[in-house]
């Protein structure tokens, strides 16, 4: 997810009253609401995965097919989700 918008780094940091430091930080509370942003969407579309499987599976003839199909979706959702959470903290990709 990146931000199209922004300046390059040069841009960015062009202006005297600015620390290079802060260019850096700015880039990281960015980063971070990203990320947040992509957390709470890959937990939402891991809720609505589950429930369409139960969905499939609960059905008089169940959709094995189809439940395939999502669980396996929900699993690069979990791969993702377990980047981005290792992302914060390398150490914490161990633990999952």
């Amino acid at each position: 997810m990146a931000n199209l918008n922004a300046m390059s780094d040069d841009q960015a940091c062009s202006s005297e009253d600015r620390e290079p430091d802060a260019c850096i930080s700015d880039f990281m509370l960015i980063d971070d609401q990203e990320r947040s942003t992509e957390l709470v969407e890959l937990v939402y579309l891991l809720k609505l995965g589950v429930k369409t499987n139960l969905r499939w599976l609960a059905r008089e003839e169940p959709e094995i097919d189809a439940a395939r199909k999502t669980s396996a979706r929900l699993c690069e959702y979990v791969d993702r989700l377990q980047s981005l959470i290792a992302t914060g903290n390398p150490d914490r990709l161990e633990r999952l």
